[in-house]
């Protein structure tokens, strides 16, 4: 009996590492067990491993070759719709929102001040308000002509007389020519 298991156990370590070595090959070559680190000039390399990072050296952290895709930059100006809201009493998606008017938005531009020191640099972020807005009776307000590259902080208050919350959101960078973004002011 103890032989039996034994061998079992044997034949289930033998299968698993062979399916680990089949899963950690590289899959784009017809012989999954082939080194490609010694195949020469390219001969069976892969676009996307490790010791192929990109570039012609073979660098991992070259991102001009070929695998490593060119990330999308940001657009140069784009519009910032943002829509003010309540919860929809009863809705199933916690997005769904009845519309706010009267809510004041304000858009601030963070950025950041380099102090170079004796070994401990000082780094001071700084917000710039760059505009400001009420909600209309659908709850939108638009902020056109902003910087892509930029960063944004929207801030809000409610409308006078209403306690409810006030949201913030951040856009880092705009990959869009347009943004719409809903601000949810909730019941404290």
């Amino acid at each position: 009996m103890k032989q039996n298991v034994t061998g079992r156990a044997l034949g289930a370590v033998a299968a698993l590492g062979l399916a680990v070595a089949l899963a950690c090959s590289d899959s784009s070559t017809n012989e999954p067990l082939r080194r490609t680190s010694d195949a020469g000039n390219g001969a069976g390399l892969s676009s996307d491993t490790a010791t192929h990072g990109g570039g012609t050296g073979g660098s991992p952290h070259d991102s001009g070759g070929p695998g490593n895709p060119v990330p999308p930059s940001p657009v140069s100006v784009f519009t910032l719709v943002i829509h003010a809201g309540t919860p929809h009493p009863g809705a199933a998606d916690t997005l769904q929102t009845d519309p706010l008017p009267g809510a004041s938005i304000s858009v601030t531009q963070r950025g950041y001040v380099v102090h170079p020191g004796n070994g401990q640099d000082t780094l001071t972020f700084t917000e710039t308000v760059i505009a400001n807005g009420t909600t209309d009776v659908n709850g939108d307000v638009s902020f056109p002509n902003l910087k892509g590259a930029a960063t944004y902080v929207v801030k809000s208050a409610p409308p006078s007389g209403l306690s409810l919350s006030a949201p913030t959101v951040t856009i880092p960078n705009a990959y869009a020519e347009t943004i719409k973004t809903t601000l949810v002011f909730r019941k404290p």
